[in-house]
């Protein structure tokens, strides 16, 4: 079976085209454009997990259950995809066109192709609800 055939999902990389510094070299808010549309992709839940959430029974959290959730996922692309660790990741969609995963799914790393995988990378990124 073909790298291909597993890739059963599309998507768009979305890049920060923000890239001058306001004053004292502090950034602006990022201005995010469509990169790559229609990337060949395989999207893999990895983990779930709950942040910031603890303390003694009853004791009222400081961070809201919508900033807390957070969402690793695992993607695969063809080897020569054009994307780094500042892109994101929107509307993870599969062949027939429905939704999966809207994004915004920041990019956390990636893994090129090595010796065992030369025909895909791997990249690790999460999605903060």
């Amino acid at each position: 079976m073909s790298i291909q055939n597993l890739m059963t999902h599309f998507c768009d990389i979305e890049r920060d085209a923000q890239t001058i510094r306001g004053d004292y070299n502090v950034s602006k808010p990022a201005s995010w454009q469509s990169h790559k549309k229609d990337v060949p992709c395989r999207l893999i839940p990895q983990v779930s997990n709950v942040r910031g959430i603890g303390g003694a029974v009853g004791e009222e959290s400081s961070i809201s259950l919508r900033d807390a959730v957070k969402r690793v996922v695992r993607l695969i692309f063809p080897r020569n995809t054009d994307i780094t660790e500042a892109d994101r990741i929107v509307n993870v969609r599969f062949r027939n066109g429905a939704t999966l995963e809207p994004g915004p799914i920041n990019v956390v790393l990636i893994r090129p192709a090595d010796t065992r995988s030369r025909h895909h990378m791997n990249v690790i990124a999460e999605r903060i609800f």
